[in-house]
């Protein structure tokens, strides 16, 4: 119920998800809603992008991937470049070794492009 409320490919906010998951099933508590995000941000389903808006959700189509949000829409899309590989890798190494540096164990890390999708800068021009 969560992944189907989750399926337009735009950006939600977890009250948004649960509106949209009570559809299926109407005594869906918030906490049975965190705890099931929280299942799908661990193995790497869910992606969760924090900004000025909160804490919004997106499925990911493959675990670890990245991409570029329309910050006016909340549209996601893959970056399915293998330019992004060889970037994160790079990444992983400095943060590995600055991680180290500072005393930590680096465990994974973020990126994510923003920008105005076609559609929208169109719409504000």
């Amino acid at each position: 119920m969560v992944r189907r409320a989750l399926e337009g490919g735009h950006l939600l906010p977890a009250r948004d998800i649960l509106a949209l998951a009570r559809r299926a099933r109407p005594g869906l508590g918030r906490a049975t809603l965190y705890r099931a995000l929280a299942s799908l941000w661990r193995s790497g389903e869910v992606a969760v992008v924090k900004g000025e808006r909160g804490s919004l959700f997106h499925l990911c189509p493959r675990p670890h991937s990245h991409h570029i949000i329309c910050r006016s829409c909340l549209r996601a899309v893959e970056i399915p470049s293998d330019e992004m590989h060889r970037l994160e890798a790079a990444l992983g190494r400095t943060g590995e070794k600055t991680g180290r540096a500072l005393g930590f164990r680096v465990e994974g890390h973020t990126l994510e492009f923003t920008g105005l999708c076609a559609t929208c800068e169109e719409g504000s021009g």
